[in-house]
């Protein structure tokens, strides 16, 4: 986090190159807090550079300011298949005793609609329940910031709309702000407060 600003995300002179490739050349961006943008383009436009370079997790030149912490949502939802779904919820929570972590994931396990769910295996859930499992485990830390990454693509269409309600509704209430990368042009026009395309 660099020093305060009245924007969440700040991105001023932002590069992007693999090799000699130029992914992304002197972008200028300016976030307020609560927004909920959307990031369309191409396949290879370099909309997920975008979201790593926030995220901190590739090299760039210029200047990126984050107001908060960041909780990032990939597309293949990055939750494991080896722990049970109150134990990826509970993965991303630190500085609290057993006893508050574990009522930390009741309320999200309540929230997600899956309190009798939480002794399962990612294996035994559907789609739609994966990725509900997936945003919980975003959310537990409380970020400020969620970066999400396509993270419907993989679901079919009654699956992602109800999904897409049910995340608008969640996000909404907590005022995150929220960068949400799609090629769905419907789906960006649904959720989102603006919309850049790459």
């Amino acid at each position: 986090m660099n020093e305060e600003t009245p924007y969440a995300i700040q991105v001023s002179d932002l590069s992007i190159r693999y090799g000699t490739n130029d992914i992304l050349k002197n972008i200028h961006l300016s976030i307020s807090p609560g927004e909920f943008i959307g990031i369309v383009g191409l396949s290879g436009s370099g909309k997920t550079s975008f979201l790593n370079a926030i995220a901190g997790f590739i090299p760039y030149t210029g200047n990126i300011s984050v107001q908060g912490k960041i909780g990032y949502l990939p597309q293949n939802y990055g939750i494991f298949p080896w722990m049970k779904v109150k134990e990826n919820i509970g993965f991303g929570i630190e500085g609290q005793n057993a006893k508050q972590k574990a009522r930390r994931i009741s309320e999200l396990l309540k929230e997600i609609d899956m309190e009798a769910l939480g002794n399962r295996f990612p294996s035994e859930l559907s789609g739609g329940q994966i990725q509900r499992v997936a945003l919980a485990q975003t959310l537990a830390s409380d970020p400020q910031i969620i970066l999400a990454d396509e993270p419907y693509s993989a679901l079919d269409q009654h699956t992602r709309s109800r999904m897409q309600e049910w995340l608008l509704t969640i996000l909404s209430s907590r005022k995150k702000t929220t960068l949400f990368v799609t090629h769905n042009i419907e789906e960006a026009v649904f959720l989102c407060d603006k919309i850049i395309v790459i």
